[in-house]
């Protein structure tokens, strides 16, 4: 982005084609495997924009003067040109020592812009050309054609996650459906390094994601289980923590680069373990394996795997807004409304009730109240180029209208750039964000922002208010125009949603647990009068057992016609553990992503992510020692 020369830059095209009306599904975007240089007028004025009055050298096989090759330009570099990347306009150069500047895409610029293409929902990337590459290797440590691998080698497929709903349920949900994994909005585009999935072309998404969680967890059973013994838990602590590089099992993906997750971390992760497998939640505890520690590593290996592809993968605890254009096409309200925060994709997080038997054994109600004066703000947010900010709820008396993200404008100022605005701190007084909120703030959400702001016009915008999309199986059938009593977002590292859930949670394991007289592993956590603490201000392994509270409901007690959970994985651990057999670890990923283990015949579309799933099973079973 050049601020200096009117903004003219690659964003600025491609929004500009996007305001006047065109579909982003018809635009692709151009990437060059070529440079363009010219002769500095002066060598100590060397950096963008710097004066020069005529083109380089030609090459010498492109033989044009001011056009080099990408090759020609690593055998400059060979030779001792020096290299630069401007970090505010994604972009690479060259000075040689004859006082030639010459700019062109890397790598690493080429990452850049495949994560901005995504980032506008485009068809795709088009290249000039194929032989203007390094075809041969020859500067890529034998790796050929390295800027168009870049583009064709990408693991991350934009996400589909949370299955859709099953064809029998009710037309009115009667209970709180089991927590589930939220998808999340485009990722950016990883960079080669160890990455959990394995090289696979970027499908174009054959429909938007459907987030109506699976079907009700069971009710409490009046005769609990006994708890494992603490000889078995101790033997998979033990293991977990005498596990080979688990450092960098969880990684995830800053657009140039993987690194080490800093919100989800293997201490943490053997923290919970210990929690949910002694205590649990109610009846309900981690499976530690009966007695086979192979059964209980499988077991948490394949809890891992699901949670690397939903969430460890973008560094996120709270949900993302995803409903972007193509969900609004299908389910209508406003692109990246704030109202996001209330329920995506027809759902209404407040409504989400819980069953006759479980609000009887709460002595009334399990569910939390919605507070209609709850104000909250989330912690984490997607890190794409132009990502919504991090989802929050405010009374109306605050913030009477919702607005939406504008992800295309304004363009952010890096920091050290003309006009810069530095961004709120993660305690700003929430008075002070609504009221940036509401005079149409840019630029301030968060840290690294590139592009963006708060708008109450445009894309499904009505009277100064940009609705949800409606939710008819909770009796809402015009969408939200406001945030209020909408603080039960998706949070944790398989995301708990609802006011049941959080419900259930306090109930058995937080305050009302504790003022009751009952066992709480968090007697100074209200889960009912803020959630957030799961993300943020409680112990770092909350975000772990929200997590685990979706496996102990969803997936533990599986079995569907004739396919049982606990029974599949024995048979896999006592068959020899063979990783190319993949039934055990298919299935579970089916139930996480699309409520049953072998989408799409339960009608809720393909298994998103499976051969990612598998590597992060295989990933995670060596870091423990297991599968070969």
């Amino acid at each position: 982005e050049d601020v200096s020369f009117g903004g003219a830059s690659v964003a600025w095209a491609v929004d500009y084609w996007m305001q006047k009306g065109a579909s982003p599904q018809k635009l692709t975007m151009g990437i060059g495997t070529y440079g363009r240089g010219w002769k500095l007028d002066k060598l100590e004025q060397r950096g963008f924009n710097a004066p020069a009055s005529q083109a380089c050298n030609p090459g010498p096989s492109t033989a044009q003067a001011g056009y080099l090759a990408y090759y020609e330009i690593q055998e400059l570099i060979k030779k001792g040109a020096q290299t630069y990347y401007d970090e505010s306009r994604q972009c690479p150069y060259i000075v040689t020592s004859g006082g030639e500047w010459v700019g062109y895409d890397d790598v690493k610029s080429v990452k850049a812009k495949a994560e901005f293409a995504r980032s506008r929902g485009l068809r795709g990337t088009m290249v000039w050309a194929l032989d203007l590459d390094d075809f041969a290797g020859d500067y890529s440590g034998d790796s050929k054609y390295p800027l168009i691998s870049t583009l064709i080698w990408d693991p991350v497929p934009t996400p589909l996650s949370t299955p859709a709903p099953q064809t029998t349920a009710a037309p009115v949900p009667p209970s709180t459906p089991v927590p589930g994994p939220m998808p999340q909005p485009p990722s950016t585009t990883p960079a080669p390094g160890p990455m959990p999935q394995p090289p696979a072309a970027t499908p174009t998404p054959a429909s938007s994601p459907v987030p109506v969680p699976t079907s009700p967890g069971p009710s409490p059973p009046t005769q609990h289980p006994a708890p494992p013994a603490s000889g078995e838990v101790e033997a998979l602590v033990h293991a977990l923590e005498k596990a080979s590089g688990s450092e960098s099992v969880f990684l995830y993906n800053t657009g140039t680069q993987w690194l080490p997750s800093d919100v989800y971390t293997w201490p943490d992760m053997i923290k919970a373990v210990k929690i949910m497998a002694t205590g649990g939640v109610g009846s309900d505890r981690f499976w530690v394996g009966a007695g086979n520690l192979n059964y209980g590593l499988v077991n948490l290996a394949a809890f891992l795997a699901q949670c690397m592809q939903e969430t460890i993968q973008y560094n996120a605890c709270d949900e993302n807004n995803w409903s972007d254009q193509n969900v609004v096409a299908e389910a209508g309200g406003s692109v990246y409304s704030s109202t996001s925060a209330c329920g995506q994709l027809h759902q209404s997080y407040q409504d989400y009730t819980c069953s006759a038997e479980e609000d009887t054994m709460a002595g009334g109600k399990m569910a939390c109240d919605v507070d209609p004066n709850m104000e909250k703000r989330a912690t984490t947010q997607a890190g794409w180029y132009g990502a919504p900010a991090a989802l929050f709820c405010a009374p109306r008396s605050k913030v009477p209208k919702a607005p939406r993200w504008d992800y295309t404008a304004p363009w952010c100022a890096p920091p050290g750039g003309w006009d810069h605005k530095p961004p709120f701190s993660d305690d700003v007084p929430l008075d002070t964000y609504f009221e940036y909120v509401k005079g149409g703030g840019s630029c301030k959400d968060y840290s690294g922002i590139k592009t963006g702001g708060w708008t109450f016009n445009g894309a499904g915008c009505t009277s100064g208010a940009c609705p949800g999309s409606p939710a008819p199986l909770f009796k809402k059938p015009q969408g939200r125009v406001d945030v209020e009593g909408c603080c039960w977002w998706g949070r944790g590292v398989i995301q708990t949603t609802g006011v049941c859930n959080f419900g259930k949670l306090n109930y058995y394991m937080g305050a009302r647990a504790a003022r009751e007289g009952r066992n709480a592993s968090y007697p100074d956590v209200d889960f009912c009068k803020n959630p957030e603490k799961i993300c943020s201000g409680g112990p770092s392994e909350l975000k772990w057992v929200a997590g685990f509270f979706y496996w102990l409901n969803a997936v533990q007690k599986y079995e569907k016609d004739g396919w049982n959970y606990k029974t599949k994985l024995k048979a896999w651990v006592d068959g020899g553990m063979n990783l190319a057999d993949t039934e055990f670890i298919n299935g579970a990923s089916g139930i996480v992503n699309r409520g049953c283990h072998n989408p799409p015949n339960c009608g809720t579309g393909e298994l998103h992510g499976g051969p990612a799933r598998i590597k992060n099973f295989e990933k995670v079973l060596k870091a423990m020692g297991l599968g070969g």
